[in-house]
């Protein structure tokens, strides 16, 4: 990867970027909240919160753990609470 630049992973590969993380999540639509630092996710695959991680389920249902850092916790788990109904 290049200097100052994002891994993008989606359901239809990686894609390299060069933008920041603050830019991104600006450009990004509301169905995607930052987790941590590192991390941007879409909440269509979000399936809960343990442990301070997000558990996401892939569309082959493989469960991927993300971290759920101190910074973004409070806002992240608002926005996912609210995406998922209170099914937390």
């Amino acid at each position: 990867m290049f200097k100052n630049g994002l891994a993008i992973y989606t359901t239809d590969g990686t894609f390299e970027m060069n933008i920041s993380m603050e830019d991104l999540i600006t450009q990004l639509n509301g169905s995607f909240v930052q987790t941590h630092t590192s991390f941007i996710v879409n909440m269509k695959y979000i399936v809960g919160v343990v442990n301070q991680n997000v558990l996401l389920l892939t569309k082959d249902k493989a469960e991927v753990k993300i971290p759920l850092s101190r910074k973004y916790i409070k806002q992240a788990t608002v926005k996912i609470f609210a995406r998922l109904g209170g099914a937390i």
